[in-house]
């Protein structure tokens, strides 16, 4: 699903019967970016992915934890695109915040409790789709754990040349930055995610 439709972004209450569905399937939800309404207006003439949909995965992800929405639909397993997108540089920044000013942010004393979002991203799966080596996949790694990684590719929207390309930059960096064998990693987190998704 995308980050947002039409501006109705995904921690919105209008949204809470499909996450009740998803939660009682045990679904996997796949994000996806967008641009944010308004964004010709920041893009300046440059391409909208370069940054903006970064950006705007960011904003859904922190909108669906502030607004409680990953505690109160425990059971649907959230894969975050783009290796987590701005989430590792602005992880404590929000969780600050949340800390700061918690009730105000989500309007309800209780639902995240002591809560922040620093402690709900280890609980999300992200995919390794854009370009994250040499230096985005181990902050990622960082805030999330590498056993919440997963293999993306960003087909049909990154052209195959691009795609081989990340793939060499994975080959090539993987190991100083993060450490092991990315295909091995990636591949037994894959499975089990996909075991969780029928448990």
């Amino acid at each position: 699903m995308k980050t947002n439709a039409h501006g109705v972004y995904l921690g919105d209450p209008r949204m809470d019967p499909l996450w009740a569905e998803l939660d009682a399937r045990g679904a996997i939800a796949v994000i996806h970016p967008t641009a944010a309404p308004g964004a010709d207006a920041t893009v300046f003439g440059r391409p909208s992915p370069m940054l903006e949909y970064l950006f705007d995965t960011t904003r859904a992800i922190v909108d669906l934890a502030v607004s409680g929405v990953f505690e109160r639909f425990p059971r649907i397993e959230w894969v975050v695109p783009h290796a987590g997108a701005v989430l590792p540089a602005v992880v404590d920044r929000v969780s600050l915040f949340q800390q700061i000013f918690g009730p105000a942010l989500t309007g309800d004393r209780e639902r995240l409790g002591e809560r922040v979002l620093a402690e709900i991203l280890p609980g999300l799966w992200y995919d390794l789709a854009g370009t994250p080596m040499p230096r985005q996949a181990r902050a990622l790694a960082d805030v999330a754990g590498p056993e919440r990684i997963v293999y993306g590719s960003d087909w049909c929207f990154t052209p195959g040349p691009l795609v081989a390309q990340q793939i060499a930059g994975l080959d090539a960096h993987w190991p100083a930055a993060v450490g092991g064998d990315w295909r091995e990693l990636t591949t037994a987190n894959a499975r089990e995610l996909l075991e969780r998704g029928r448990r």
